[in-house]
């Protein structure tokens, strides 16, 4: 079954199909009911409206919307054999952000740009690689929404704070400090894995992680190579959080994780929550928690943005004709209703226009 037509009303979808028919007469009920035209409302208002329609490999179709993105089931998804006529078509939310959302924009919605284009080497797996971008994009908004209940947290702290009074004050605090920190690094050291999955789609690398990936990318395309030098780059982030998190797991005298609340000191100035990783291979220096999250979060959103280009470039297919190629669009040709900065872009005259 092949979509002919599909159109966007307001939060309506309307998708029209067309089969081979046979002699209506012969037709069942069930036939009848599936093959028609199909009208479906997804989400409510909150969501905002559709920006995108995703279908992954002609099987899996994804409705995102400015505040969410949703999963399209048809009853034949569901009952391919067509014995229950009362099965309905149905949609599920996957994730309460959506197109508007930097880390939805840089991973899922930039993956689809990329992977899932005529421009791109076919002979991946495109549901695989779509499903390890939807899994890397749950776990940076898990990420996220631990950010922003610490930051909330922090803020809600201050607030309730009273100047010194009769030489007294009440420090603030924050409740369950390490836990947030330890639940935020754990989230963010799951997307590692799933890049460390990514990776392995493309190079079957088995070897010392992603060390063994830059080797591997090294020994391909040599040291001077954009794509080896970002990937040292990368394994040395990577590894940065894997030792994070084994410092929280397995603490000792040289490996460990500091986390303090709210401290004054002998000036009068009262100081942030910190965070301090002992390490030897990757210390941390004590810093805000504040902005460790923040500066660790848009890293890892930068570095997937930037494998995925890498990996497009690399396995972009050579075309007779015009000339193309992957990377950032410039601003003022990137569209206004989503925050994907990547896309293929086709030299015409002398200018580089994006694709689409």
């Amino acid at each position: 079954m092949e979509a002919n037509n599909i159109a966007f009303v307001a939060d309506e979808i309307d998708m029209f199909y067309t089969t081979k028919m046979g002699n209506e007469d012969d037709k069942s009920k069930i036939n009848r009911l599936r093959d028609g035209a199909m009208s479906m409302t997804v989400g409510n208002e909150n969501d905002g409206k559709i920006t995108d329609l995703i279908s992954v490999a002609d099987e899996n179709l994804y409705i995102v919307k400015e505040n969410s993105i949703y999963r399209v089931m048809l009853a034949d998804d569901i009952d391919p054999e067509r014995t229950n006529i009362n099965i309905p078509n149905s949609h599920q939310r996957i994730v309460s952000a959506g197109s508007t959302s930097p880390v939805v924009a840089r991973s899922f919605l930039s993956a689809d740009t990329l992977f899932n284009s005529t421009l791109f080497d076919q002979n991946f797996d495109q549901k695989l690689l779509m499903q390890i971008s939807i899994d890397f994009m749950k776990e940076l908004l898990a990420a996220d929404r631990y950010l922003d209940n610490y930051v909330s947290a922090e803020l809600a702290a201050c607030a309730g704070m009273n100047e010194p009074k009769n030489r007294e004050f009440t420090i603030p605090t924050i409740d369950d400090l390490e836990g947030q920190v330890k639940s935020y690094l754990q989230k963010i050291e799951h997307a590692v894995q799933k890049i460390y999955q990514l990776t392995k789609v493309f190079y079957d690398h088995n070897k010392k992680l992603f060390t063994g990936f830059a080797e591997k990318i090294e020994e391909k395309y040599g040291t001077d190579d954009n794509f080896a030098k970002f990937a040292k780059e990368m394994a040395k982030f990577m590894q940065f959080v894997r030792n994070a998190r084994h410092c929280i797991e397995h603490p000792s005298k040289t490996q460990m994780l500091i986390t303090k609340d709210f401290t004054l000191d002998a000036s009068g100035q009262l100081s942030p929550p910190s965070i301090e990783i002992i390490h030897a291979e990757t210390p941390q220096s004590q810093m805000a928690i504040a902005d460790f999250m923040k500066q660790t979060l848009e890293y890892m959103i930068l570095i997937n943005e930037t494998l995925m280009l890498h990996l497009s470039d690399k396995h972009m297919l050579k075309t007779d004709g015009f000339e193309f190629a992957v990377g950032f669009i410039p601003e003022e040709q990137r569209r206004g209703d989503t925050l994907v900065r990547v896309g293929y872009l086709i030299n015409i005259n002398g200018h580089w226009q994006v694709l689409g």
